[in-house]
């Protein structure tokens, strides 16, 4: 799509907090980024608070907190264990809830708002097949003016055996938007790991074929992707 991107890992974002941050237009959570430690977590809300705008791509993301722990050897960083939940929602716009697992079609819901410009989609339309494998659906009750672009239901299949049978409606998921006050900044949440299903798929990468996942591109969440990336630049310019 033609942006300079920067990548970086969750343990740098740990280690250099904020400021890794705040150089950028923009913060990409992407996929299923689910566990954090609180320096992750507390470092991404700063940088939110001094205007850097973020996209959650993503599903059951900012969830789990997490301890680093020394290695055998002393050496610190080295291993983890897993140490209670985040505020989640207060900072993507909606978490984890009951029924996140399962999958659908991203309904919109909202279609005047900026995010779906030059999309020709409607209220009711929906990108088949890109709602899973987990997906955010709490919503927050403590950010003013939250917006619900999209939301809609979730099939899921019979678990702990994880057999391929659909038992019918089992959760749903809501997509969110938020301006952040007192900065020009935004936080736009796809609440789904498989947003990244919409784009082309590199070699050697098999998609899933579960919940009736989508297995071709889609111009628009191609679309959708490109008025945040563009927002994210023109707001940092101002």
């Amino acid at each position: 799509m033609g942006y300079d991107i920067t990548y970086i890992s969750n343990m740098t974002l740990h280690d250099a907090g904020s400021e890794t941050l705040t150089r950028a237009k923009g913060f990409l959570s992407v996929g299923h980024d689910e566990y954090w430690t609180d320096r992750m977590y507390d470092s991404t809300v700063e940088a939110r608070d001094k205007g850097v705008s973020i996209g959650f791509f993503c599903g059951n993301s900012v969830f789990g907190r997490f301890q680093l722990l020394a290695g055998t050897n002393g050496e610190a960083n080295q291993s983890f264990k897993r140490d209670g939940r985040l505020n989640d929602k207060d900072l993507i716009g909606s978490g984890y809830d009951e029924g996140i697992i399962g999958g659908g079609n991203w309904k919109v819901q909202d279609a005047h708002h900026w995010i779906f410009e030059n999309t020709a989609m409607k209220n009711g339309d929906a990108i088949e097949g890109i709602v899973g494998w987990e997906c955010h659906n709490g919503l927050s009750e403590n950010i003013p003016n939250i917006k619900k672009l999209a939301f809609g239901p979730t099939n899921f299949y019979k678990w702990p055996t994880w057999e391929n049978i659909k038992s019918g409606e089992h959760g749903e998921f809501v997509s969110t938007y938020y301006d952040v006050a007192n900065t020009n900044a935004f936080v736009f949440n796809t609440a789904t790991c498989w947003w990244v299903y919409a784009f082309d798929s590199p070699p050697g990468w098999a998609r899933s074929t579960w919940y009736d996942c989508r297995q071709t591109p889609d111009l628009r969440a191609m679309k959708i992707t490109q008025n945040v990336m563009d927002e994210m630049i023109r707001r940092s310019a101002t």
